[in-house]
């Protein structure tokens, strides 16, 4: 719920006027401490040091709603229009101004806190899924590994820009090293023994179908060298496959923990800081920030029924010029 500081130099006619508006929490006389959503003077005539009053409060606030009822209306001082002051003349208007002109900021910080949550998801589910597919695609046609990586990492780069964030500082040095090309000792032997005997046995069956012995070991012979062979490439080409498989896996995990180690350090703009930042310094693109001090260090002297003023101030030190219940101005 929006929080409204009511200020004027009645203050019974500031009570009035609060306990009329709806959909907001109203507190009269409200300073900075409240941290208010927007700020409501109620006014008489214009005076030059009234004027100040609504000048810095407009400033500091960034907007201002101007209240003096329609019957005050017949004054000989009226009030001036300005940017960033909204005149009202009854408590409908001033109503319809606090729906439309203030904004509820712990829902604003709220939503904007949860639009930064969903964007984080967004942008890391995004980057990973983008990157897994480059991956594995550079993994599959990978000849140069060293290439290979310099691609990705350009590639990661690119989508780090794409959704707006700056590359981090982080080593980019390939972890894996080169592909270790390993033998199947056993396999091979096993291929050999099988590819000899084989043929061994094939050319004792052709000398005994053809009534030649030698002739049939000659033939055993010259199989069993050409079956051994050709197993032996194939165990061998077999292993290649699955090193490589497995390098490419190695490859594969090693680029996606790069990417992991990457999105941890890149930073996500978050908009709900940069509002609290706001907040807490009530820097306004208008003027001067609330409660600090101006070009003559004077403050605001809007007092409530018990004391309190509204701690902001003017270049000149003026304050709404009258006197309410709790004394002083």
């Amino acid at each position: 719920m929006k929080t409204i500081a009511v200020i004027g130099p009645e203050q019974r006619r500031a009570q009035t006027l609060a306990t009329q508006l709806m959909r907001c929490r109203v507190k009269v006389g409200a300073g900075p401490q409240d941290n208010p959503d927007g700020v409501i003077a109620v006014v008489g005539e214009w005076s030059p040091r009234d004027q100040e009053v609504v000048d810095a409060v407009s400033q500091a606030m960034g907007a201002l709603v101007l209240y003096r009822p329609s019957s005050k209306q017949e004054g000989s001082n009226p009030w001036p229009q300005q940017p960033g002051v909204y005149h009202c003349t009854s408590v409908a208007e001033v109503q319809s101004a606090v729906d439309s002109l203030f904004l509820n900021r712990s829902r604003w910080y709220a939503d904007a806190r949860r639009a930064d949550l969903e964007r984080e998801d967004r942008v890391r589910i995004a980057v990973r899924l983008e990157m897994r597919r480059v991956a594995t695609s550079l993994a599959e046609h990978m000849e140069d590994v060293n290439r290979a990586h310099e691609r990705f990492v350009a590639h990661l780069q690119v989508a780090l820009l794409r959704h707006g964030l700056a590359w981090p500082t982080i080593e980019t040095t390939r972890e894996v090293g080169e592909m270790e090309v390993t033998r199947n000792k056993m396999g091979e032997a096993v291929a050999v023994a099988a590819g000899l005997l084989g043929g061994v046995a094939l050319g004792f069956g052709l000398g005994r179908v053809t009534g030649q012995p030698l002739l049939g070991l000659l033939c055993g012979v010259l199989v069993a060298a050409v079956g051994a062979g050709v197993r032996v490439a194939m165990v061998r080409t077999q292993r290649r496959e699955a090193d490589l498989a497995k390098y490419r896996a190695n490859v594969r995990e090693s680029w996606m923990a790069l990417v992991a180690d990457v999105m941890s350090r890149a930073h996500i703009p978050r908009v709900h800081e940069s509002l609290a930042a706001s907040a807490l310094g009530r820097v306004t693109p208008h003027g001067p920030t609330l409660g600090t001090t101006t070009p003559s260090g004077a403050s605001l002297g809007i007092t409530t029924p018990h004391g309190a003023t509204f701690g902001t101030t003017t270049p000149h030190g003026a304050s709404f010029d009258s006197t309410t219940p709790g004394g002083g101005r």
